[in-house]
Order: structure tokens, then sequence, then C-alpha cells
């Protein structure tokens, strides 16, 4: 790693330690490890983010056709004949949570490689057959949202319904139209797991991370459709309010301050970055110091953890507890220093996921 790439603020030279970093993680063209001491030769998951890192440091736009097919290959290697997507190397030890299903780790699986293929502008080999979390076609969807507890689990509850929304729309061709279900989904969400209080996920009391995390699992309900993000004031309000005066947001880790920076990009956008700008000014450099300061590590890519890289992954053991960066730490560490450089502009940063996340 070159030690002055490593001293340096700027984008450019950060961007230029990542490509670094990546040739050290890179098994094989379009096959990459989490880490460099990650317990196995690569994953579904480090080789999807992969295509992420490429595009926010920018190489991924410059490559020629045949790299961009090593990719699309690859990824397209994870989905069986029956249109299932699955990782070659886990098997049942690998799963560290009994009760996280291997439908939702199959589920994340999917998400992440057909992310990965539409920023590729690609597709799946196959129709994609794996399961929902919900299969939305055979709920009253009064008595699916009451059903859920809203109010203590933020987070997972969003990204149940958020996932299985997206997939139902998508199967039923509702891209910019809505059925009957799918309008009254929408008015259930905002009107029973948005909380009235302060127009955000979750109690007044829970966790300020959670409940960003689960207006953040919103976007993909709302975006890929050209929907407008509810009660987009109050997300800022509730962001600016989760930064701590060192610059972490939450209560820790990388999810936190990703999911917070990437809906700033969207709802600072949607107003026309005219509500506490000077504020999400600030509150941006400050992110951007705290993420080069704690979570860039001398290899020359970002840990998940201030101190330590991702340990596990939608519940799969993924890497020993070393000091040094791993891809999904470094995915959402470059993504949220784009944008906050954007931020500062009054500019919208288009971050890897908009491919296959915005209403194209």
């Amino acid at each position: 790693m070159n030690k002055e790439l490593y001293k340096s603020s700027k984008l450019e030279d950060i961007k230029a330690s990542i490509s670094q970093w990546l040739k050290n993680v890179c098994y094989k063209p379009g096959y990459y490890r989490y880490s460099q001491h990650a317990y196995r030769p690569y994953s579904v998951e480090s080789s999807s983010q992969a295509v992420g890192v490429l595009w926010e440091i920018g190489e991924f736009q410059k490559f020629p056709p045949e790299e961009v097919a090593e990719h699309i290959q690859a990824l397209q290697s994870f989905q069986k004949e029956n249109g299932e997507f699955y990782d070659p190397l886990l098997n049942e030890s690998h799963r560290l949570n009994k009760k996280h299903p291997w439908v939702k780790v199959n589920e994340h699986i999917a998400g992440v490689c057909k992310q990965s293929l539409a920023t590729c502008g690609s597709a799946p080999l196959y129709k994609d057959t794996t399961q929902p979390i919900f299969d939305v076609s055979k709920l009253d969807p009064d008595e699916w949202i009451n059903s859920l507890d809203h109010r203590e689990t933020p987070w997972g509850r969003c990204h149940n319904v958020a996932f299985s929304l997206l997939a139902y729309r998508q199967e039923n061709n509702l891209i910019t139209e809505m059925d009957v279900k799918t309008k009254r989904i929408y008015e259930l969400i905002e009107s029973q797991m948005i909380n009235p209080a302060d127009g955000m996920p979750g109690a007044v009391d829970h966790s300020i991370g959670r409940r960003i995390a689960g207006y953040y699992m919103f976007t993909f309900c709302y975006l890929p459709f050209g929907m407008a993000l509810p009660n987009p004031e109050k997300a800022i309000d509730l962001i600016i309010k989760a930064v701590n005066p060192d610059g972490q947001i939450g209560e820790g880790g990388m999810c936190q301050n990703w999911d917070a920076i990437y809906t700033l990009n969207h709802v600072c956008r949607q107003l026309n970055w005219n509500y506490r700008h000077d504020e999400v000014v600030d509150l941006a450099q400050t992110v951007y110091d705290f993420l080069l300061r704690v979570h860039r590590k001398a290899d020359g890519g970002f840990s998940f953890f201030p101190d330590l890289c991702q340990q596990e992954h939608n519940a799969i053991s993924v890497a020993p507890a070393y000091a040094e960066s791993d891809m999904q730490g470094t995915l959402m560490a470059m993504a949220c220093l784009n944008i906050c450089k954007c931020l500062k502009m009054k500019q919208y940063h288009r971050t890897f996921l908009a491919p296959f996340a915005e209403l194209k």
C-alpha cells in the first residue's frame, strides 16, 4: 500500500488506494473475498459488492466490454437453472444464527446479485424464483401490516415489507401503476408503520440508528417506482440528531453511516437542498472526516467496524476479527464519501444502487 495515498484525504487518492486493495482481495476475475483473511476465497455477497466498489471509485464506468462480461459471468454463475440464487461455498456450519432462516440468506443473495447485474447493464440468466420473505399476492394488506411489530423492530419490519412489496410489484409489472392491494399497502406504511409522533418508523425511544435504517429500507419500495419518500424533512431532522460530535452515526457500524447518508442523498434532492442545508453540510464534513480518521485502514480500504473488519454478514461467518479493510465497509464508506462531497455542493450522487433501485 502506497503510504502517501493512505495519508491523503483527497477523494481521488482514496479511490486509488481502494483500487490497490481490491486487487489483493480478488480471487479471479469477477470473484472477490470479504477481506484479506476471509474464511473463503470468494463469496456471492463480496463479489457483488466489488462491482459497487468499482462503480464508486469510477473504474467500472471505464471498463472495456470484456471486463464487464467477466463480472456478469461471475454473478450469473450464482443462479441455478431453477432460478434460485445461492452461494456455492456456503453450508449450514457457516450460519451463526439459526433463527435467521436460509430463505432470508438467499433472498439477500438474490438481491445483491440482481443489484450488481443491473449495474453491469445485465440481468439474471433465468427468472428469479427466490422465495420472497412474504408472498404479498396471498396476503390481506390490513391483516399483514397490522400483524407486525413496527415500533420495536423498525429495521427488520421495514426491510421485510419493502422488499416483499418490491418483488410483488416487479412480478406483476406494476412499475408505473398500482393495483388496489398495492395502494392499500402504501397507505398502511404511511399510517401504521410510520410513527405519527415524529414521522419516522419505530418508537421514539427506540435505537435511532435502527429507525433511520427502517426509513432507508422504504427507499426500495418508493424510489424504483418514481415515488416521493414520505416525510423527508423528518428524515433529515432525525439524521442530524443521530450524528455524534465525533462523526459516528447512531450506535456505530458502517451500515448506520450508509443508511443515513444514502437517505440524505435522496431526501435532500427531493427538497431541492433547501431544508436545513447548512447543518447538512456540517454533518457531511463531520462524517467524511470521521470515516477517514476511524474506519480507513492502512491496507487501502475501510473496515465495517471502527477497529475491526466485518466478521459476520447476513448471519453468515465471513472472516476473523482483524484490524483490516473489508468489502462491505469499503463499499459503504466510499459511497458515503462521494455523497458527502456532493451534498456540500447541492448535488445528487448517482450511487452503485441507482441502476437497480431507481426508476429508469
